[in-house]
């Protein structure tokens, strides 16, 4: 993370972007099923530039595109994806966007070129590192107008968080970093594939996040934060639910709030 140090993003006259949340990321997996991989997708916007912060599942493909044309944007609209780390739940979908720039940290990428993980889709991963917009990008490097990649090893073994110089404040995207609210919160990491690396990336997206002022923040696996107080706080309701077909006929829908 900038050797651990954070440089960020403090002038006033970087581009701005909005930010708007795609997916919800959600905090959460099931006994019987594995990981539910509901992470969360955004996009930040500046005029022409539009540029989407992971991608998600394929499950999530058909709300993907569902919310991105209620803002206007088609696929081929989109200018850049931004992949935090190589994991089936955050990169498998930059394919749906055939003139954009693709971001992934370069550690990240060799290692998974190279790695048997479980939770890698490897025909994803050998297709991207075959792509001709691929950019591999390194810590601290500003990787579009105002916005910045921060080294956040741990979760993976080239594991990027980016900051964003946002027009309501810092916003700072960090992935799996930390995956949700508590990980944030008690710095209990849930299965990194270096423990002592990703728990002083949690340390320096802190020491990053009380030096912007507290801007918002999305992790991988929630909704958007803020600190009050100097804790991390809900910036905006968590929604998500389950429909289940239960009954004797397709009408018949119950639905299984998860806020």
């Amino acid at each position: 993370m900038a050797g651990r140090g954070a440089v960020s993003l403090r002038s006033g006259d970087r581009a701005m972007y909005t930010l708007s949340t795609l997916i919800q990321g959600f905090p959460g997996r099931s006994p019987g099923q594995g990981n539910l991989g509901w992470s969360s997708v955004t996009l930040l916007a500046r005029g022409r530039e539009r540029y989407v912060v992971d991608t998600g599942s394929f499950g999530a493909r058909p709300v993907l595109l569902e919310r991105l044309r209620a803002l206007g944007v088609e696929p081929t609209d989109v200018t850049g994806v931004l992949l935090t780390h190589a994991h089936w739940d955050h990169m498998v979908n930059w394919t749906l966007f055939p003139r954009a720039q693709v971001v992934i940290g370069r550690r990240e990428l060799q290692w998974a070129a190279q790695s048997r993980s479980i939770h890698l889709p490897e025909a994803y991963v050998e297709r991207l590192c075959a792509c001709t917009r691929l950019r591999l990008t390194e810590d601290g490097e500003e990787v579009f107008p105002g916005i910045v990649a921060h080294a956040t090893f741990g979760h993976t073994p080239g594991h990027m968080a980016f900051e964003a110089a946002g027009a309501q404040g810092p916003i700072l995207l960090i992935g799996d970093a930390a995956k949700n609210r508590v990980e944030l919160l008690t710095c209990e990491l849930s299965a990194p594939e270096d423990p002592d690396e990703a728990q002083r990336s949690v340390a320096a997206l802190w020491r990053l996040w009380r030096q912007v002022g507290g801007g918002l923040l999305v992790p991988g696996h929630d909704a958007a934060l803020r600190l009050v107080d100097g804790r991390p706080a809900l910036a905006q309701d968590r929604r998500q639910e389950i429909q289940a077909w239960l009954g004797d006929t397709v009408a018949q829908v119950r639905r299984f709030p998860l806020s």
